[in-house]
């Protein structure tokens, strides 16, 4: 496996950490456990970076062909985390707004660097 690709994809992968971490800090209050959902959150982004990052190296996957079932299961654990109070409609309001926000970061992190990897062999 190429260190270097794998390392590529792991960055493309860790634009979840700040969208991840903005969509809790707006539910912040409604979280069972704030601080215990906040280190499950570092810890599964961290593992599913690292997995989706070897998938990727090792298979040539697009990083954008895993993103549907990251968002399917990213959104799972976030209803599994929050109180009953909070409704499903406000949960996926939220996500959408963290999940935006990813997207813009990703398109901003190709535009920037599209001169680069034109030239890179």
């Amino acid at each position: 496996m190429d260190l270097a690709l794998f390392g590529r994809y792991f960055l493309d992968f860790a634009l979840l950490y700040p969208s991840a971490f903005l969509c809790l800090a707006s539910l912040w209050e409604k979280l069972r456990t704030p601080r215990r959902t906040a280190c499950i959150a570092a810890g599964c982004i961290t593992l599913l970076c690292i997995g989706c990052a070897a998938l990727c190296a090792v298979f040539g996957l697009n990083s954008n062909s895993l993103l549907p079932a990251i968002v399917l299961v990213s959104f799972w654990l976030l209803r599994w985390r929050v109180t009953p109070e909070v409704t499903v409609s406000q949960t996926a309001f939220l996500f959408s707004i963290s999940a935006v926000m990813m997207a813009v970061c990703s398109l901003l992190s190709t535009l920037l660097n599209a001169q680069t990897e034109i030239s890179n062999p």
